[in-house]
């Protein structure tokens, strides 16, 4: 059993305008197939350059605050609750912004 709330991070990335916390949950469950993690993006930052994935699709649920997603549709908010998948290839491109405070 592993918490989303925690603070024991396995990643921090501070690399200018991507600076980020991170605790990869599938691994710590004893997955091996599955991408899941848990990220805290602070005000101003990004999780990472606009991206997408060819091997595997992602899963954002935002699970406080609000955020900006950034697909190839345009740009859009997503707040507490809110869950979005982003395909395989360059249809589920994707990157997260925190503009809030």
């Amino acid at each position: 059993m592993e918490n989303v709330y925690g603070n024991d991070w396995d990643v921090t990335q501070d690399h200018p305008g991507f600076e980020w916390h991170r605790i990869r949950l599938a691994r710590r469950l004893g997955g091996n197939m599955l991408g899941a993690s848990v990220y805290v993006l602070e005000p101003g930052q990004r999780s990472f350059p606009y991206h997408f994935h060819h091997g595997n699709e992602e899963l954002l649920v935002v699970l406080e605050g609000e955020v900006s997603v950034r697909t190839p549709e345009g740009e859009a908010p997503a707040s507490h609750g809110d869950a979005l998948l982003f395909e395989r290839g360059p249809r589920g491109a994707h990157q997260i912004i925190n503009r809030s405070d």
